[in-house]
């Protein structure tokens, strides 16, 4: 017993000694293991992504484009011994437009609309807009010319469209015109006014629906949203958004002093209109096949941003501008001119209608009469005739056609030339066919009879059922001024005299016959129209 106690013993003492060798061996080896470990930590730090969620695209606030370039310049300066910073500095901000150009220019003009990708580096920036789409339009001041800003003054600012392109602005009249024709009730940019902020008396300017003057107070902030209605592929022969011709967005900043010889900033932005969500499908198409390209060949690309920026003109890459002071006129015909009309004196003899002298105005720089068609109007002339009732696009179709050549073709024939719209146009042009009056009256002054006795009325056509237009026949034809009539009343039941208006017009019998008697006014040269 005692022999296998002292066996126990000993085998017992071997393995404990055993067992603490072994751990103290592991516990070093652990350290040695840790201790390494952390030193490889300290040279290879884990990747932060706090640096990452502090920037302002992983935030909700709505920024501006100033805010937005504070913070991102402020994040890159609080952590610039980051990699993720390094990089982003060397890539994001040295090609950032926005930063260039709120560095450079006294306006910063900005539209919420993102920038095609797939553009050369050294290119201007292209944007694809939607038809009849707003987008935001921000325009901001620097803090320096601020100071400068006298409280209270109003600039003139004018938003305009046009061609980008030198070789299509030779032909923007013609092509303005043949746009305008096919959509008379539709202007080719607009101004949203509800959506607006600091935007005040819009106004289109020149005989085009292509320029927006309006007030802006460079002391605030100016937000407005546009829609563009006009298509780019409307301007070329091929009716397909891809051979769309590029348009040109830009904003002329006037300054204070008025009127105005030259902008005192001006910017602008190269689009392409898309029909109804043909933008939104041509830019993430564009996106998908920017992203499969290799890192060598997206190098010489410009990536897509969020917002596009106008980029400052210099005179010659600005658009002439189609103001009233300066406007467009058409070539081969005059304006309209109203006939002035003179006339002595009110309704004293037999013949007073007759009497009327009806002439044009012969003073200096008077355009002349309204063009006319006849058998023998020249080819010249038959151009200007065409061109004067809005029928350019066919005077290439008609080149070699005179008056006499036109004039012999049937309805048939028009509208097999000019299809069915333009052709029954064009015929009823050409037959002088008058539209179909809404009310025909019959008056003659209360003195004004025959040899022979009888009354002799005169044919009064009203296109519109209102006292104006009445007081306007009624001047035209009694040679008086329209200005000088004060009312008009209708002799009623017992003599009375009935004030007439709008309702009681429209409660005339078509084709009624009316004996006139002017009332003259004591001590005044208005008069009074009496209906009997």
């Amino acid at each position: 017993m005692d022999i296998y106690e002292e066996k126990f013993s000993a085998n017992n003492t071997w393995c404990i000694d055993d067992l603490d060798g072994g751990l103290a061996v592991d516990l070093i080896n652990l350290q040695c293991v840790r201790q390494s470990t952390q030193l490889i930590d300290d040279h290879n730090p884990a990747y932060d992504m706090t640096e990452v969620l502090e920037l302002p695209i992983f935030k909700h606030a709505d920024l501006d484009s100033r805010e937005l370039l504070q913070s991102l310049q402020s994040s890159l300066q609080e952590s610039s011994n980051g990699s993720f910073n390094k990089v982003f500095q060397s890539s994001s901000l040295e090609t950032n437009p926005l930063t260039r150009f709120y560095n450079e220019n006294i306006y910063t003009i900005i539209m919420k609309a993102p920038t095609a990708p797939g553009r050369k580096v050294e290119e201007e920036t292209l944007t694809w807009l939607n038809q009849g789409q707003p987008y935001e339009v921000i325009i901001q001041t620097s803090e320096d010319e601020k100071k400068k800003i006298i409280p209270g003054k109003m600039a003139e600012v004018v938003l305009s469209i046009g061609f980008h392109e030198r070789q299509h602005q030779y032909f923007e009249s013609e092509k303005y015109e043949e746009w305008l024709t096919n959509r008379p009730d539709v202007k080719m940019i607009e101004l949203d006014m509800p959506m607006s902020l600091g935007v005040y008396n819009p106004v289109y300017v020149g005989q085009y629906t292509k320029e927006i003057e309006f007030k802006w107070d460079p002391s605030t902030d100016a937000h407005f949203f546009i829609k563009v209605n006009c298509l780019s592929s409307e301007f070329t022969k091929t009716k397909s958004g891809e051979s769309g011709v590029v348009l040109r967005l830009q904003l002329d900043i006037l300054g204070f002093d008025f009127p105005h010889k030259e902008p005192k900033y001006s910017a602008g932005c190269q689009i392409k209109v898309f029909r109804a969500k043909g933008a939104n499908r041509k830019l993430k198409l564009e996106r998908e096949k920017h992203d499969c390209l290799s890192k060598e060949e997206s190098a010489l690309l410009q990536p897509s941003q969020d917002i596009t920026v106008f980029t400052k003109l210099d005179e010659s890459k600005r658009m002439r501008r189609f103001n009233s002071e300066t406007p467009i006129k058409k070539e081969g015909w005059s304006p309209n001119v109203s006939p002035t009309y003179t006339c002595n004196t009110f309704f004293t003899g037999s013949s007073q209608f007759e009497s009327c002298n009806s002439s044009l105005a012969s003073t200096p720089g008077v355009a002349s009469p309204l063009p006319t068609l006849t058998a023998s109007s020249t080819v010249e002339e038959t151009e200007t005739w065409l061109r004067y009732n809005r029928f350019q696009k066919y005077c290439s179709c008609f080149a070699n056609f005179t008056g006499d050549d036109l004039l012999r073709l049937s309805r048939s024939d028009l509208i097999q030339l000019c299809g069915p719209a333009d052709g029954i146009r064009l015929n009823n042009t050409l037959q002088a066919r008058a539209s179909r009056p809404l009310l025909t009256i019959y008056v003659s002054p209360e003195c004004h009879q025959s040899d022979t006795g009888m009354r002799e009325y005169h044919a009064m056509f009203l296109e519109q059922l209102t006292v104006e237009d009445l007081k306007r026949k009624i001047a035209k034809k009694c040679c008086i001024k329209e200005d000088c009539i004060l009312s008009i009343v209708k002799q009623g039941p017992t003599g009375i005299h009935i004030h007439v208006d709008d309702e009681v017009i429209r409660n005339f019998a078509d084709e009624s016959h009316h004996v006139m008697e002017v009332l003259k006014e004591p001590d005044s040269e208005l008069i009074k129209i009496l209906l009997k």
